[in-house]
């Protein structure tokens, strides 16, 4: 049996500590061989638009976290948000997660995104469910 990576359990706590009181929902995914959060039902400005009011967003785990930093979230292949976030007329590779296709971001949060400099030992999935929650409302 293969070995869990050294940073499920950190991730696994990172994730009760956003969970715990908040009524927000995240998940950690294995398909194959990679990892990855899930954010369930984040909100969105897109009403006003006429766009999806909450989204599932998908996060891959970056190989060497928590030294490498978060970066590049996915939307469902046909969000209709895509067009309208920072990153989305720069789309990237489609994964297949949990049953579903995700068109990968160029967003980047943390290298000139908006974000601090990535911090290992501040940051995590708990407090980049922040800079989600804050690029669904930045829509353009």
């Amino acid at each position: 049996m293969e070995a869990e990576p050294e940073f499920v359990p950190r991730i696994k706590n990172e994730l009760t500590r956003l969970m715990t009181g908040s009524g927000i929902v995240a998940t950690l995914l294995k398909e194959g061989s990679n990892y990855f959060v899930k954010y369930s039902s984040v909100p969105t400005s897109g009403k006003g638009a006429g766009l999806p009011e909450l989204v599932d967003v998908l996060v891959p785990v970056p190989g060497g976290y928590a030294t490498a930093q978060i970066d590049m979230p996915a939307l469902p292949i046909a969000s209709t948000l895509i067009p309208h976030v920072v990153g989305g007329s720069n789309p990237q590779a489609v994964v297949n997660v949990d049953g579903q296709e995700w068109r990968v971001l160029s967003y980047h949060p943390y290298a000139n995104g908006g974000g601090p400099s990535w911090n290992p030992a501040k940051h995590g999935f708990h407090d980049y469910y922040n800079h989600i929650y804050t690029w669904l409302h930045r829509l353009i």
